[in-house]
């Protein structure tokens, strides 16, 4: 689809410079909501992927038992900042390189 936002770049690009909760297009055409950073670096674009608010990850059980390498999402349809991991995937399609380690998953196209 052409045209579509796939990266909360593309909104920037639009001339979108307020911060919050817009949809992108993933590589699969599937729109899912993210939480683009369009002003706290001007003329930059951050897309929330992972977030969790503790001063130890590691007694979360959730991120204990996988790592960041590994496709774990978790509220990956509703981006927050206590915790949320988005699939690696659309992390990879957001334009975000993978994790260390982790291939980008070959294109369903």
């Amino acid at each position: 689809m052409e045209g579509v936002p796939r990266s909360c770049l593309d909104y920037l690009k639009r001339g979108i410079l307020k911060s919050g909760f817009y949809l992108l297009y993933d590589d699969d055409d599937q729109l899912y909501t993210a939480f683009c950073d369009l002003s706290i670096e001007p003329g930059s674009a951050w897309t929330l992927v992972i977030s969790w608010m503790t001063a130890n990850y590691k007694d979360l059980l959730y991120f204990k038992y996988k790592a960041f390498n590994q496709d774990s999402p978790i509220n990956e349809n509703n981006p927050n900042f206590y915790i949320y991991r988005q699939t690696l995937d659309r992390i990879s399609a957001s334009g975000t390189p993978p994790p260390i380690g982790e291939q980008p998953a070959a294109s369903k196209k």
